[in-house]
């Protein structure tokens, strides 16, 4: 079966990005303006979700190939998509913090299923330089979204009320639903590239990029309830309050764009390197900033970094996964993974201190000892290779 047009598949993750960005990093400045939230209740609301995302993310292939006895993946993909459609307007009908916490975690759930068979749909029937291409797109076309959606949040926020914002994600998955005419009922088959074979050092990339993954979740988990806290003392407020929240989602699709443009970091070590020094001091200038410019600067930092981290683990986990539900479900475990731990973790640094800056330092603490943790089963693959490369040589 020849691949899916891609037009029509990065036009769907266009609008469910937006929902995406919504739930994931503006629900926090909704909260906070429509039910006062305190960094506490957002944390417990945002690990929440974490749990609900990895658990679906893990068991997306089981129930794809489950549902696919009786329909197709593009039937199982619409059910999603017309469920979520569904949910977001219960908001509308009664405001109050328990419906949110509904529709956040159920919607959590149902998009840890939609997006391994979404990504699936990008790379089957691509080989080589086909697949490349349309993943350095698809990431482009799906950060871009992330990006609009937070930065507008507070526009809609200050204009149309917060809960609206959350109630406008109905119609958009509605019509995401509608575009999946264009798009054929299963994804196809992974080609591979026999002129192209993918080098043995990719699975050895994919081992470290895996643990830097979730690492890089833990900490965009962690800075999105906190970011209505760290904006509001540098006297942020209104719509220009989430334009500079989203400046890592700036950084991420920057990064995310060169990537897909240039070659030479493919298998290189350096580029995971870089990215892990990025995320990490991006990370504590902007939850220690005392001013906006660092705090934009280091937001800019680590978007640049977990960009790179990002995309460096999509495309080596569907060049050696044979671009299947399972590689991009393990893929997007791995995410929610990040997104229960970020939120725990700020949860304990909250717990621990009475008082913000206490509480920032103690969280900047945690995550870096984290860091050091996971260095090193991610130098590992690296230390293997090494030791290979000398007995061969």
């Amino acid at each position: 079966m020849p691949a899916t047009p891609l037009t029509p598949i990065v036009a769907i993750t266009f609008l469910l990005s937006l929902g995406t960005g919504m739930l994931w990093n503006g629900l926090p400045f909704v909260t906070e303006n429509a039910f006062g939230y305190q960094r506490i209740d957002t944390y417990w609301l945002s690990a929440t979700q974490g749990v609900f995302y990895v658990l679906a993310a893990m068991f997306a292939g089981r129930i794809t190939r489950a549902a696919e006895r009786h329909v197709s993946p593009r039937a199982l993909l619409a059910i999603v998509l017309l469920l979520q459609g569904l949910l977001a307007p219960l908001i509308l009908l009664q405001v109050t913090p328990a419906v949110v916490w509904f529709i956040a975690c159920a919607v959590s759930a149902t998009s840890a299923l939609q997006w391994p068979i979404i990504e699936s749909y990008v790379t089957a029937g691509r080989p080589g330089r086909a697949m490349r291409s349309a993943i350095g797109w698809w990431n482009v076309v799906w950060m871009t979204a992330t990006l609009l959606s937070l930065a507008l949040t507070g526009v809609m926020i200050e204009h149309l009320g917060p809960t609206l914002a959350i109630g406008m994600l109905g119609p958009v998955n509605l019509l995401a639903t509608g575009l999946l005419l264009f798009i054929h009922r299963s994804p196809g088959e992974h080609l591979h590239d026999e002129s192209e074979p993918v080098p043995a050092t990719y699975r050895s990339q994919l081992a470290a990029a895996r643990v830097l993954l979730p690492l890089s979740y833990v900490i965009v988990a962690a800075l999105a309830p906190l970011m209505p806290f760290i904006t509001g003392p540098l006297h942020l407020h209104g719509s220009i309050e989430t334009v500079v929240a989203s400046t890592w989602l700036g950084g991420r699709l920057c990064a995310a764009a060169v990537l897909w443009r240039t070659h030479s970091w493919h298998g290189r070590w350096a580029t995971l390197l870089i990215a892990g020094a990025l995320i990490a001091g991006g990370f504590a200038a902007a939850v220690l900033a005392t001013s906006i410019p660092v705090l934009i600067l280091g937001l800019g930092a680590f978007g640049v970094g977990q960009g790179i981290i990002y995309y460096a683990a999509i495309y080596y986990a569907m060049a050696v996964g044979n671009a299947g539900v399972d590689a991009a479900g393990t893929h997007e475990a791995l995410i929610g993974l990040g997104y229960f731990i970020g939120p725990a973790l700020g949860l304990l640094s909250t717990l621990a201190s009475d008082n913000d800056i206490g509480r920032n330092q103690i969280f900047v603490l945690a995550v870096w000892s984290l860091m050091g943790l996971a260095a090193i089963p991610a130098s590992r693959p690296w230390i293997r290779e090494r030791a290979s490369n000398r007995a061969a040589g």
